[in-house]
């Protein structure tokens, strides 16, 4: 995905969308490095954190939300 050659993420931020001018590589600069760590945490961890407050906001019963409009 990462490979600066024939990369995913290279192919659509140079050729396709044009946000950078040339081909970098994010896994080996320590500064981009540490960003792409964290984008995959949060991608990681996003659909847990999802489902677990879909499913805490489901399981409040229809008495509180009468309380709260009456």
């Amino acid at each position: 995905m990462f490979d600066p050659i024939s990369g995913v993420v290279n192919y659509l931020l140079v050729d396709v969308f044009h946000i950078w001018s040339e081909r970098a590589n994010l896994i080996g600069d320590p500064d981009s490095a540490l960003g792409v760590v964290i984008l995959f945490d949060i991608w990681k961890h996003a659909p847990i954190a999802y489902m677990l407050i879909l499913s805490k906001l489901v399981s409040i019963s229809r008495d509180q939300y009468e309380v709260c409009f009456y």
